[in-house]
């Protein structure tokens, strides 16, 4: 009878040592590696995609506020440079729109801002002020934001009271010249109050 052969102890370790040890092949190492570039490429197209839709929706919305903020200026300007006295026209306003007579150049023009509710814009409106039945004929319209609502009021003081209020109907005639006008803007469900003083 032969004797059965048994490993020692120390060999069954050895053996195990060496199964545990085992590292990862080439080819395992390489596939590894490109998935893991295809999964980078994929998170960075998706990440450069988004900043491109994000940075494209910034410039709109910058434009947007350039737009609003150049047009506040210039109409701050120009209520700042109404011509007084003058005999054909008066300053006038409403709670939607607001006209006094202005110097464009070498020419007197009458100037309204009207809030157009169907289209959503505070539109500028100019026509010369002259005897010419053809300058008058000619109003230009331009378009300066858009809104939800433009609301104008004017703020008047009463000498003899000593007291200043805020009325939305104004004539010069009647009252003679709003120490500040204060336009409401609502622009993409956010409210806007401009205050515009004018030089007595």
């Amino acid at each position: 009878m032969k004797p059965s052969f048994r490993p020692k102890i120390s060999d069954m370790n050895f053996r195990k040592c060496q199964s545990r040890n085992k590292g990862f092949s080439l080819v395992e190492v390489f596939l590894v590696t490109a998935m893991l570039g295809v999964v980078l490429v994929a998170l960075f197209s998706a990440y450069a995609a988004g900043m491109k839709i994000w940075r494209t929706a910034n410039r709109l919305e910058l434009a947007k506020d350039r737009k609003f903020v150049i047009s506040m200026e210039n109409i701050t300007e120009e209520f700042a440079g109404y011509i007084r006295d003058f005999k054909e026209m008066n300053f006038e306003g409403k709670k939607s729109e607001v006209s006094f007579p202005f110097f464009s150049g070498s020419h007197a023009v009458k100037i309204t801002y009207v809030f157009d509710k169907n289209k959503k814009y505070l539109l500028r409106k100019t026509v010369k002020l002259s005897e010419s039945l053809k300058d008058k004929m000619q109003e230009k319209t331009t378009k300066l934001f858009d809104a939800k609502s433009v609301k104008f009021q004017y703020l008047l003081y009463d000498q003899v009271e000593n007291a200043a209020y805020w009325v939305s109907d104004f004539s010069q005639e009647e009252n003679g010249v709003p120490a500040a006008v204060r336009i409401d803007i609502n622009r993409n469900n956010e409210d806007t109050r401009e205050f515009i003083f004018i030089p007595q």
